[in-house]
């Protein structure tokens, strides 16, 4: 008996080191990207504030309809290989040799190249097409879709070298890349508008798209020196099975468009642009700012669950340690966001969007449940399930259209912002049944305990927010949120061993 409890323990202990290593990685990277996003957000507020001031209303209406059109163009010809490479390369890590890897770099980089070759010359080839569809009436434009065809070439690589960096897990230097391409950008833009105004656009665009480009192939080719490959049949069969999981993120973005477009479409029909300006506002709002917290799913969940997915048991604690984390650090910031809500809408925005507060307010839970639908979602990805990957991806858009739709016909901006609650709702209960039954996940006990108890804290802020005002208001949610964050804090102090980490750096 003695024997056997000599084996166990140190069994049970390297367990228990191997989780809290695991849950302090995902802290420390959330926290690293997250950090860097503020800080890269906040430059992109100057520039922004900067931009407006020497172009004017027409001038940033223009950037922003080029940029919109050479993304498309961009999103269309990339085959969608940069979030197809994040899983294999991920995988080929893991499981081949470093010299095998090496070759499949260089084969995944031969083919972004070609996609971006292809797309600029697309570009320019549609140069008088695109023209005619963005611009019509308001002058002709194609010489400067010809000229700003570059970019696509320069976005193509930009985002297969990011996702080399994201396959290879160097998050400090996706983190620093990030935070230079924010800072080059905004120095590389600004001069150029403050002195040739509208017509210093299209080469402000150029520049910093090819700064940003050359910021992440330097920081690359340190991790995988740069190499490409001469055409061959192996060459090109390897990149299909790129080309395969690529094409259905592309068609899951044609969802996600389609459901974009059509929304306001809708709600312009039962009210008013103002209404529709409200809406996208508030859900932009709630969505962007809280899901900072969401920034290192991509960077560093999607290339570690990529590298165990063929193991049952390693691929289920990684997705439950990630909802678990992500639950945890998102429930506080939501609550605390919702409270500021009433400062920081007139702050962002003017006082003429107050009406978004509430609906904004009812949309946080939705927040919450992508804390456990995300982790989810990559699961199809890396299984390379890509037909219940669409299928999930479409019923969710489904949700998303018909609800918002319908609720907005009744209770307007309110009505849109619970049905953002509701398709969040479903679209975990159907995540969670779908994967259970196709891979047999199953999220552990204590995990689900703490969504429930962090949903209820959210839920309760909500409804403070929305029946009581002032004081009264202040004075009961704010315990509500200490409650949330002494919860998280409990939690982060036990399962990462931040605490002790924090006392012995003290102690020296």
């Amino acid at each position: 008996m003695e024997e056997k409890n000599t084996v166990v323990e140190p069994v049970a202990e390297n367990v228990k080191r191997k989780n809290i290593s695991t849950y302090g990685q995902i802290v420390k990277y959330t926290g690293i990207l997250g950090g860097t996003q503020v800080l890269t957000m906040a430059v992109s507020v100057v520039r922004n504030k900067l931009a407006t001031v020497f172009l004017g209303a027409a001038g940033m209406g223009l950037v922003a309809l080029y940029q919109s059109l050479i993304m498309f163009v961009s999103n269309v010809t990339n085959l969608g290989l940069a979030m197809s490479a994040i899983k294999h390369v991920s995988d080929k890590q893991e499981h081949d040799s470093r010299e095998n890897v090496k070759g499949y770099v260089a084969m995944v980089r031969t083919w972004i190249v070609a996609t971006a070759l292809a797309g600029t010359l697309l570009c320019i080839c549609l140069a008088p097409l695109l023209n005619h569809f963005s611009f019509r009436d308001h002058g002709n434009h194609t010489l400067d879709i010809i000229f700003l065809a570059p970019m696509v070439g320069f976005l193509a690589v930009t985002g297969g070298e990011m996702a080399l960096l994201k396959a290879a897990r160097r998050l400090k230097r996706i983190a620093w890349a990030s935070f230079l391409c924010g800072a080059l950008t905004l120095l590389s833009t600004i001069p150029f508008y403050y002195f040739l105004k509208e017509n210093g656009i299209i080469p402000a665009l150029l520049c910093s798209t090819f700064l940003v480009m050359c910021v992440y192939v330097y920081y690359t080719q340190q991790v995988y020196p740069w190499q490409l490959l001469w055409p061959s049949e192996k060459v090109w069969s390897q990149g299909l099975n790129l080309v395969r999981l690529g094409v259905a993120f592309i068609l899951s973005s044609v969802f996600a468009s389609l459901a974009e477009w059509v929304i306001p479409v809708a709600i312009l029909n039962r009210a008013s642009l103002e209404e529709v300006a409200f809406f996208k506002m508030g859900f932009s709002l709630m969505v962007t700012y809280p899901g900072m917290v969401f920034v290192a799913l991509e960077a560093d969940y999607y290339p570690r669950l990529s590298a165990v997915h063929r193991d049952l048991h390693e691929m289920t604690r990684s997705v439950n340690q990630q909802i678990e984390v992500c639950v945890m650090l998102i429930a506080p910031v939501l609550i605390a966001f919702v409270l500021a809500l009433p400062v920081v809408v007139p702050l962002l925005y003017t006082r003429e969007f107050l009406p978004i507060v509430n609906m904004a307010a009812c949309a946080s839970i939705y927040m919450l449940f992508r804390g456990v639908t995300l982790p989810l979602a990559y699961l199809p990805l890396v299984k390379d399930d890509l037909k219940v990957y669409l299928i999930v991806e479409l019923l969710y858009n489904v949700f998303f259209v018909a609800l918002v739709v319908g609720l907005f016909s009744f209770w307007g901006l309110l009505g849109g912002g619970v049905a953002l609650a509701l398709t969040g709702l479903l679209d975990m209960l159907m995540l969670l049944t779908v994967f259970r039954l196709r891979y047999a996940l199953v999220i552990h006990r204590g995990v689900v305990g703490k969504i429930l108890i962090q949903g209820l804290l959210v839920l309760a802020t909500i409804l403070l927010c929305l029946y009581t005002e002032g004081l009264v208001r202040y004075s009961l949610a704010i315990p509500v949120l200490f409650v949330s964050a002494i919860y998280t804090f409990d939690f982060l102090k036990k399962s990462t061993g931040m605490w002790q980490r924090i006392r012995d750096k003290f102690r020296k």
